[in-house]
């Protein structure tokens, strides 16, 4: 997959890393223990978007559980940590846009995540 070039100005894209189409269910546990249901739009290794029924705090810490199927077909269950990035109100999706940028997480799951983006 190619990665375009980050445009200037107003609405620049902030992802500097490819991206693939996840539409998986992806459930966020925040730091305070709320758990919220949420389904993918894209991933990529450093973070993923999200659409969100709720509006999340920027910098919020999150623990994100979603499952990956490799090239092979075997699914994995994966847990990754992260923050939120950003949230905003999306009309394309009628829910809150989140990008949540990965942190913390463990190398088994961050090894998972490289395997399921490069397939």
């Amino acid at each position: 997959m190619n990665a375009k070039p980050a445009p200037t100005g107003h609405g620049a894209e902030r992802r500097r890393e490819p991206r693939r189409i996840f539409h998986g269910k992806v459930m966020l546990r925040l730091g305070d223990g709320q758990t919220v249901e949420t389904r993918g739009i894209d991933i990529s290794a450093s973070g993923i978007g999200v659409e969100c029924p709720v509006n999340l705090a920027p910098s919020a810490s999150c623990e994100l559980r979603l499952s990956l199927m490799l090239k092979d077909g075997s699914i994995h269950p994966v847990t990754l940590r992260g923050s939120v990035a950003y949230a905003m109100l999306s009309g394309k999706y009628a829910a809150f846009q989140v990008g949540v940028q990965f942190a913390g997480s463990a190398r088994e799951a961050t090894d998972l995540l490289a395997r399921y983006l490069a397939a």
